[in-house]
């Protein structure tokens, strides 16, 4: 029964981000939406690894993941850096 409620809640949960995204793109820009689905996917991957870590023996996927999420967070806001630096150097 956990896992039935399980999978419902995560096609709950990934129906409301997409009509979200939708709504996004339709209200404010696509560009705007893109920003908040690329900083969302890292974040989300780093609450997983925190909160299952809990009920879940910590072991080294669950660190792989927790270190792919940080990685990718950190090198996206360092690109957006870059780049903003080079447009005003220029």
């Amino acid at each position: 029964m956990a896992y039935v409620r399980t999978m419902v809640g995560q096609a709950v949960a990934w129906q409301v981000y997409w009509v979200g995204i939708v709504g996004l793109v339709l209200v404010v820009s696509p560009v705007f939406s893109t920003v908040i689905s690329v900083c969302t996917w890292p974040v989300v991957s780093l609450l997983v690894a925190v909160v299952y870590n809990k009920y879940d023996e910590y072991h080294g996927l669950s660190g792989t993941a927790l270190a792919t999420a940080t990685l990718s967070i950190t090198s996206y806001f360092y690109l957006i850096n870059k780049d903003k630096k080079s447009v005003t150097v220029e």
